[in-house]
């Protein structure tokens, strides 16, 4: 008789090693040492279990996340046997935010090359999107989503922004930290020696930009947007460094008629992305 696999035993208890070990990963030290993540929330779960497959280690599914979503469950026992039916309190000691679904990963699921991003800036001109100081985490992740929506080549978290692997990052990602490619711990400077040599225009958003958005858009200014570019995005408080504006091919700006100060940097980055978009079409 062929023998079928047992699916793990139901987890009821909140206070054992294996989740305190799973809560540890919301700190990125131990994330480096153990080379795991943690992935947080059904969508984030989803889309890891879709791209990264292999990198799946261990997925925790809380009693009531069961009724809710049958669809992100089918698809975790798809994914790997290692599913585990679980208390709610388990689920939520391990992670508050996780809405019932919790997956522990290999590192490499969030692993990408520049030289590689570099090679397809400059065979489609799909932009690259640099954040050379991005703190924090929630911004980090919605401009990994918003690169991803609208078609950039990868994204650049340079030293001293957010960690792409953190767990907050990759659920405000909704998973698209699992589709693009996403470069960490480098700095600036290396990030700009790599793309400038394959003949990449850096394209700085700054609020004092000499280049309004429009007139990039319409192929009036010094940079054509269907040609190999990278957009640089500032610090959220300080925009970006002296340095940075001075190595940037040009500063843009958006025009606004409102009274607001300014635009946050999600928003400019999507105004900024869509032009890319449309400038390859």
């Amino acid at each position: 008789m062929e023998q079928v696999n047992a699916r793990p035993e139901r987890l009821t208890d909140p206070n054992t090693n294996r989740v305190r070990t799973v809560k540890r990963l919301s700190g990125r030290a131990f994330r480096v040492k153990s080379s795991q993540i943690r992935v947080e929330g059904p969508q984030a779960v989803a889309e890891l279990c879709r791209f990264a497959p292999d990198a799946v280690k261990d997925i925790y599914v809380g009693e009531l996340a069961t009724g809710r979503r049958p669809d992100v469950v089918q698809l975790a026992l798809q994914t790997t046997e290692w599913m585990h039916d679980c208390d709610d309190s388990v689920v939520n000691a391990m992670s508050s935010d996780g809405q019932g679904f919790i997956a522990v990963a290999s590192r490499d699921a969030i692993d990408a090359d520049l030289e590689q991003i570099a090679e397809q800036v400059v065979a489609s001109a799909r932009p690259v999107v640099i954040c050379p100081q991005t703190q924090d985490p929630g911004n980090a992740g919605t401009l990994i989503r918003l690169a991803d929506a609208f078609g950039a080549a990868g994204v650049v978290m340079c030293k001293g922004s957010a960690d792409p692997a953190g767990p907050k990052v990759i659920r405000a990602s909704a998973g698209s930290v699992f589709h693009l490619p996403v470069v960490a711990d480098l700095t600036f400077d290396e990030v700009y020696d790599v793309l400038a040599r394959k003949g990449t225009a850096f394209l700085g958003a700054d609020g004092k930009g000499e280049v309004p958005l429009p007139v990039l858009s319409a192929n009036k200014g010094p940079v054509g947007l269907g040609s190999p570019h990278a957009w640089v995005l500032g610090n959220e408080a300080h925009g970006l460094a002296e340095d940075q504006l001075e190595a940037c091919t040009a500063t843009v700006s958006i025009p606004m008629s409102g009274q607001a100060e300014s635009l946050n940097i999600a928003a400019a980055a999507a105004l900024c992305l869509y032009a890319s978009q449309q400038g390859r079409q």
